[in-house]
């Protein structure tokens, strides 16, 4: 059983289906993620948000193209929009390609609260999760503390999956 795309993870965090007109509150939502890692450059504030975006299209349109099928899920608290959650299921594995917060909304349980929905759901369908994250991303704590396990080092960042069932 799949996350259904408008579904109550709390009494006021919901995940909706990503709609066109998103596509601004996405931008910034990239910009807003990555903006600490270009703050150094010598380019002008223009410069960067150019190149933030020409990555997030970059971004959106990879995912789309290797995910077609994915669910590409905004995070509401209340009403407000305050992440996305992006997850590929293919009856075997479930693949998280991105959860990404607004930074006012990290560290307050949140992506936590939606892990363990998704946790349950793979537990509930003997599905393994899937995810890769940057060495120096603090949520790999998180995925670590929760049970994923890293399974391959790739360079930038780590591959980590959580089993449903040990292996054998």
């Amino acid at each position: 059983m799949a996350l259904s795309l408008v579904h109550r993870v709390n009494i006021a965090l919901t995940l909706r289906a990503e709609r066109p007109e998103d596509a601004a509150f996405l931008s910034q939502l990239f910009a807003g993620s990555r903006w600490s890692e270009f703050a150094s450059l010598p380019w002008t504030e223009a410069q960067k948000r150019a190149f933030l975006q020409q990555q997030y299209d970059l971004q959106a349109a990879q995912y789309k193209t290797h995910h077609p099928n994915a669910a590409f899920s905004i995070i509401e608290w209340g009403s407000c929009a305050i992440g996305r959650f992006y997850v590929d299921r293919n009856g075997k594995d479930i693949h998280i390609i991105d959860i990404t917060l607004v930074a006012e909304y990290r560290n307050r349980g949140m992506g936590s609260e939606l892990l363990q929905t998704l946790l349950a759901e793979a537990m509930e369908t003997g599905c393994n999760i899937k995810l890769h994250v940057a060495h120096s991303n603090p949520a790999r704590q998180l995925y670590q503390r929760l049970g994923f396990r890293i399974t391959a080092d790739e360079g930038v960042y780590l591959a980590m999956t959580w089993r449903a069932f040990p292996p054998a």
